[in-house]
């Protein structure tokens, strides 16, 4: 009772003085009702002419100058506005895991074999797991010929929507799909190395180059993650049959004589999964990636 009483605070204090009226009024009545005196009368007649009031009646007054206090006073101190501070609780979230996601915004993302899209669709799943994480920091890492940190870990929800509402083809300035160069960058770009981390690359799996050097670079990098216990999950986007790409002008991209064909390479990206010690799975209608990236994973 006391530390309530200690912790109390009061929006507007000048208002208890109205609790003190009822005080004042009943002096201002005993100052203009007081006797003028006891002269009108002997001595021996004074108890014989002064009127005398039966006790049991003036305690059954009593009750109304007790309540008329008691309203003003109840008066007073809802109008002062008291009220207690609220607890603030501190929540530790320095043990939270992270998770770095590393989306490819290369020209191949444009592609429309799944609905509505390639980014698109690959935006809807992100959001599905913002949506389900709990207790995780997310970040994102967008790459095409360069990556970019574009979020780094956090666990504010509506900054992570913010800012997949605003991802787009043309969002970096080079074109390309250096994804080796990406994964060494999302390592890079953890907080710290205090707390479990894992990447997720969301990509169709296309590389401008497809040689042997392109490869090497890649396992290079997947290897530099598992060094660091940084496991790697990969959600394929797209069908491995493909779709066509536009160019900017709105035709079909065209190379040797025939259209661009951008495909899911499905083998690629299980093969990058399980180098990096993670698990691949290609988006669905269902929830069935996410059971498998995230509550299995």
């Amino acid at each position: 009772m006391i530390d309530l009483l200690v912790n109390l605070s009061w929006r507007e204090p000048m208002w208890l003085w109205l609790a003190a009226w009822p005080v004042l009024l009943w002096t201002l009545q005993g100052m203009l009702h007081r006797p003028r005196g006891q002269h009108y009368a002997d001595a021996e007649l004074l108890p014989w002419a002064r009127a005398h009031h039966r006790p049991a009646r003036s305690t059954r007054r009593l009750w109304r100058p007790v309540a008329f206090a008691l309203a003003w006073l109840l008066f007073a101190v809802s109008l002062s506005g008291p009220r207690l501070a609220r607890t603030v609780y501190v929540l530790d979230k320095t043990h939270y895991p992270e998770l770095m996601v590393v989306l490819d915004l290369s020209r191949s993302m444009t592609a429309r074999d799944v609905q509505p899209g390639r980014l698109e669709r690959a935006r809807l799943e992100l959001q599905d797991l913002i949506d389900r994480s709990e207790q995780l920091k997310i970040g994102l890492v967008v790459y095409a010929a360069r990556p970019h940190l574009l979020v780094p870990p956090t666990d504010d929800k509506s900054v992570l929507r913010h800012y997949l509402q605003l991802l787009r083809p043309d969002l970096l300035p080079t074109e390309g799909s250096d994804l080796a160069a990406a994964l060494a960058f999302s390592a890079a770009s953890f907080t710290d190395g205090q707390h479990d981390r894992a990447v997720l690359l969301v990509s169709d799996g296309e590389m401008i180059r497809d040689d042997d050097r392109a490869r090497q670079a890649l396992d290079t990098s997947v290897q530099q993650l598992q060094a660091q216990g940084i496991p790697l999950y990969v959600l394929g986007v797209g069908i491995t049959a493909g779709a066509g790409l536009l160019a900017s002008d709105g035709s079909w991209l065209q190379a040797d004589n025939g259209p661009v064909i951008s495909k899911l390479r499905e083998a690629r990206l299980e093969e990058l999964a399980l180098l990096g010690n993670g698990r691949y799975a290609t988006v669905s209608d269902s929830d069935a990636e996410w059971q498998r990236l995230y509550q299995q994973g």
